[in-house]
This record gives structure tokens, sequence and C-alpha cells, in this order.
């Protein structure tokens, strides 16, 4: 979101927004910077603060973990102490969320050449993600029409594919996203401007290997979008075998 939001120059955030944004990319680092006991959740008193966090000053680390960054109005020598531990939070914060400026800076001249400055700042955040990445919410009725099955005697009447589109309607979000990687080596559909689109498709390749075709898992050839599905003999039967393989094979050749 950060990356999208600096693209369309929305970088005004609340500190709310901004703890959600650092949440979001370092988890770890957030996370020290709440100054709670790791086992109750609870925040430190002073004598804790002061155990776990009393060698700490004004400066915090980059995330390549190479460099110091120089918090502002503060001396990199000044220890941080119990009742400033919210300000070296808040500075600290800041300091991470600006540290790439350099990169975005650079992205965006680049970006100019092609694309009007003017041009971006006619799209919310959240809408130029979509336009470049696609939806991160799968549209089951796009992709429906961009299938095509294999061999020809199977149709979108066919029982087996019946169940293969019932098995994936009954994913949650997060699932179906994996199913993606686990097909395609992405999580996303491209944008759909238009589901006549025939630059892509997806390729359902049906298995039929007799009495031994419950124990087989799909694979996947993910370079073109080719599922190969074995013809399980139940909706069950699909759905167990599919959750198996999408949660337990996302690497390039599924």
């Amino acid at each position: 979101e950060w990356f999208w939001r600096r693209l369309t120059g929305e970088t005004h955030l609340t500190a709310s927004e901004e703890q959600r944004l650092f949440y979001s990319f370092d988890f770890t680092a957030w996370n020290n910077l709440q100054f709670r006991d790791p086992s109750s959740g609870q925040d430190f008193n002073e004598e804790q603060f002061l155990q776990y966090y009393g060698g700490l000053h004004f400066v915090a680390t980059a995330s390549h973990n190479l460099r110091q960054i120089n918090l502002p109005g503060q001396s990199s020598e000044s220890k941080v102490t119990f009742e400033k531990r919210q300000e070296f939070s808040r500075l600290t914060l800041k300091a991470r969320l600006a540290e790439s400026a350099p990169q975005m800076h650079a992205i965006l001249q680049g970006l100019y050449t092609i694309v009007p400055k003017q041009s971006l700042s006619l799209f919310r955040w959240h809408e130029l993600e979509k336009w470049i990445c696609g939806s991160a919410t799968l549209d089951l009725n796009a992709l429906k029409k961009l299938t095509v099955y294999s061999p020809t005697k199977f149709t979108a009447n066919s029982k087996v594919v019946r169940n293969f589109w019932r098995v994936l309607e009954s994913f949650s979000e997060d699932e179906k996203s994996k199913y993606l990687q686990f097909t395609w080596a992405r999580s996303r559909l491209p944008p759909l401007f238009d589901t006549n689109d025939k630059s892509w498709r997806m390729k359902v390749n049906i298995i039929e290997s007799g009495l031994k075709t419950d124990q087989m898992l799909p694979t996947a050839e993910t370079c073109f979008f080719n599922v190969n599905l074995p013809c399980y003999s139940s909706y069950e039967v699909m759905r167990e075998k599919l959750l198996l393989a999408i949660t337990h094979c996302s690497s390039i050749t599924s």
C-alpha cells in the first residue's frame, strides 16, 4: 500500500495509518517498538523497559541492517529513557517509512517519462494498484470465461468440471490466491479489462487413470497456466487433494 500511495502522492497519514503500514511490511520491528512483554503482551513498566532496552539510543536501524539512521531533533548519543520511549517509537517509524525515498524518486522519474505526472493524480492508490496488478480478489466468473478443457469431451457441464468450480468457490480468498500461485506462479489474475481477451487462458487437463485416480494429486505447468486435474470420483476427494497441493507446494514447478 505504501508503494502505491507514494506513486499517487497520498502520503499524508494519520498516526494509526502509519502504524498499520509499518506493521504490514516489518512486523518484527513494529513489535519491538511496542515495548511489551513478549509472553504476556502487557506494556513494560520502567524496570522491565530498562532491563530490555537499557542500551537503546536515538538512532534507527535501516531495513538492510547496515546503516544507522539519525532521528531528527535527537542526538545519536542520547539514550532512550522510559519517558521518551514513545517519542523514539514515533520517530523510528517515520524514519523507516521514509528510508526508501531515493529509490521512489528514481521510480517516479522513470514513470513520468511514460505516464504524465498529472495523470497519476487522477487515481487513488488502490485504483492504480488494481489497474497495474489486477484485483486482489479472484473473479471466478471471469476466470470461467477464460478457461478451456482437455480432452475436448469435457465441457463446463461435465461432473468433474462442475466439482472443480464448486471447490474453487468454497475456497477462502487466501486459498484462491494460493491456487493461482500453485497453477500460474502469481497470486492475482492480470487486470481484466475484457473477458474476451485471448492473450492468456487457463487450461484444465482432465487426467483419467482408472481406479488409482483418487490417489493422485493435481499438478500444474505454471509457465502456461495449465492445470492437470485427476478425474476425482467426488467433490470431497477433489477438495482434499487440491487443498493439499496448493498448501504444501507453492514453488514454480508445481
